[in-house]
């Protein structure tokens, strides 16, 4: 009875450890590309204070800027997902991008592709619950995000992202204000994020489901039993 009791706590630590593993889903989040190179991941529809760089509204995720393999991260978990990372301009000055977001029902608007059809049903749509770019430059202010566009929502599925029509992506449209700001001088900008969301939460790197890493933990525990089986048949 002992030893058939342990089996069974073993089988659900593998159970629920493979249920847990399930929960959440965690995507590569990458700049949209024009002509072949990362064009923006987070625009800001005028120059933020105290930016500078070619492109000063033009951030993107922070290693596409250095030449590296650039990403955040797109994770999504029941009906919440949020999206972070770091992203930066044409002269590296930058933001931590945090948002956090809801499910919400299709609104029955969004923007797509020029003369694309994609397939909408199989969008999901999201509200912001927490929305900031968090400055780490010196100079320049920190943000929060509100969403902005008359019935659209921040959109992902393949074409929504409305600059890649045969992508997995994510849209989404703001309005920034300056936090903690008052007076007539506060800084508010309308941006975008239009970003390629890929599976996998390191480009590279193939995640093991913590059902396997908590396998020799489980099957520790079998051995375990099998010790003391034997021990008390012997005795």
């Amino acid at each position: 009875m002992f030893l058939r009791t342990t089996f069974i706590a073993a089988a659900a630590a593998i159970g629920f450890a493979s249920a847990a593993a399930q929960a959440a889903t965690v995507y590569t989040a990458t700049s949209h590309y024009e002509n072949g190179k990362p064009e923006h991941s987070l625009w800001f529809g005028s120059k933020p204070q105290g930016a500078s760089g070619s492109k000063a509204n033009h951030f993107v995720f922070e290693n596409t800027v250095r030449g590296e393999d650039a990403f955040g991260l797109f994770t999504v978990d029941g009906n919440k997902a949020t999206l972070t990372g770091t992203v930066r301009n044409a002269a590296l000055q930058g933001f931590d991008l945090v948002l956090d977001l809801i499910e919400v029902a299709d609104p029955g608007k969004y923007k797509k592709v020029g003369g694309s059809n994609p397939d909408t049903s199989q969008w999901k749509f999201y509200d912001f619950t927490r929305a900031q770019l968090i400055s780490k430059t010196a100079g320049i202010a920190d943000f929060y995000l509100e969403m902005r566009g008359a019935g659209l929502k921040v959109q992902v599925g393949v074409g929504a992202n409305d600059k890649d029509a045969n992508l997995l992506g994510l849209s989404t449209w703001f309005t920034a204000r300056e936090a903690g700001c008052k007076g007539d001088n506060c800084q508010s900008y309308h941006g975008d994020i239009n970003i390629v969301l890929e599976p996998g939460g390191n480009p590279g790197v193939v995640p093991l489901p913590a059902s396997v890493l908590l396998l020799p933990a489980a099957l520790g525990m079998l051995g375990a039993a099998g010790g003391v089986a034997r021990r008390r048949r012997q005795s």
